[in-house]
């Protein structure tokens, strides 16, 4: 999980729709999912003396938690529907209360295994059979594909664009100015490609290959084909996706 603050272990609904709608929180929907990808880095403020930063990458996930019945007695229950629905709290048939909350979730894996948990939780509970399970089922089919396309994003990169680089280094007599523009081309295309990449654990490993790539622009615009390597080998490390 990501960090949390203590005075606030979770986002309260009616905080991040408030950030969105401001466009103080950049964030995408994880396919047709209400899980949310934060974009860019953001400092926000979650009470009057609290702050925290929601770090690229993380993913918000959307639940609700029943209200305590002391809390909402004490005054909650006499709002009116769209004061309750700005504050993102629904009444639920019976009379209980709810509100929207999300979780900071570090990574892709750890998003993965909640999701499974999950169902795994609801396993032989009628309602949760019938009006929650296909939701999570689609989390999780969501965060599995986004795995597999980033997987198959960085091997794209890799092999489309760094390798072909690297193997026409070890050949010094062909890097031409031409050779060696061509080359700065490629790579800059592979650091353009790598900036849609902002989901954790990936982004900070996607930072460090583009710094390498970087490096490695200049080192073969200086002919040192051997510092170019290095750093084009440090860029592929960094692309593999980690292990567990």
């Amino acid at each position: 999980m990501a960090k949390r603050d203590p005075h606030c272990p979770a986002l309260r609904g009616d905080q991040v729709q408030r950030w969105l709608q401001a466009g103080i929180l950049k964030a995408d929907q994880l396919g047709d999912t209400p899980i949310l990808v934060v974009r860019e880095a953001v400092r926000v403020r979650l009470t009057k003396g609290h702050r925290t930063t929601l770090g690229q990458g993380i993913f918000l996930v959307p639940r609700w938690v029943e209200i305590p019945w002391r809390r909402w007695t004490a005054g909650l229950h006499d709002l009116s529907a769209e004061e309750l629905e700005a504050r993102a709290i629904i009444v639920r048939p019976g009379g209980r209360p709810y509100r929207l909350i999300f979780q900071q979730v570090e990574d892709l894996d750890h998003l993965c295994r909640q999701q499974r948990h999950v169902l795994k939780q609801g396993e032989d509970n009628p309602y949760f059979e019938r009006r929650i399970k296909p939701y999570i089922i689609a989390r999780r089919q969501a965060a599995d594909s986004l795995r597999r396309i980033r997987k198959r994003r960085l091997e794209a990169i890799r092999n489309g664009w760094i390798a072909p680089v690297g193997k026409k280094l070890h050949y010094p007599e062909l890097m031409t100015p031409e050779a060696v523009a061509e080359a700065v081309a490629r790579l800059d295309e592979a650091i353009a490609a790598l900036d849609e990449i902002v989901e954790r654990p990936l982004v900070i490993r996607r930072k460090r290959a583009q710094r390498s790539l970087r490096a490695a622009q200049r080192w073969i615009q200086e002919r040192d084909f051997a510092r170019t390597l290095r750093h084009l080998r440090a860029a592929w490390k960094n692309l593999m996706w980690p292990t567990p």
